[in-house]
Formats: structure tokens, sequence, C-alpha cells
């Protein structure tokens, strides 16, 4: 993925996700949700309305209402 990550490693929080999970789940997020593959989510994929307004309101940073790997990242 193309993204870098924003995040530092907090190694005393177990559980705690690291860079590498977090593009591993952004890039099953958008395999499962991105269903025409266009690189982007949004409301030409077959996706329902409902779930598709809560990751835009989660994830559409720039307001254009595609969410692509970056914003899901």
């Amino acid at each position: 993925m193309y993204c870098n990550c924003p995040f530092t490693v907090v190694y005393e929080c177990p559980g705690a996700w690291d860079c590498e999970m977090i593009e591993n789940i952004t890039i099953e997020a958008m395999a499962y949700w991105d269903t025409n593959s266009d690189g982007t989510i949004s409301s030409v994929d077959s996706i329902s309305e409902e779930d598709l307004e809560v990751i835009t309101n989660n994830c559409d940073l720039d307001g254009d209402f595609d969410v692509d790997a970056c914003e899901a990242f």
C-alpha cells in the first residue's frame, strides 16, 4: 500500500495494533467494500446506504463521498 502510517507503536499497550496490522486490515476492508475494484468505496459499490454512510462519516477525510485506501487507513 502507498500510505505512510501516522501512528507510533506503543509497546506498553497490550493488544495494540501496529502499522502492519492496520495496513492488513485496510487491505481486507478495501477488498470487501470496494466491490467494483475501482480503488474507492463509494455509492457505485454494491453496499447498503447505511454501511456507506457509516464508512463515509468515519473515513471520508476530503468530503468527496469516496473513501480511498489512505482514508480508510
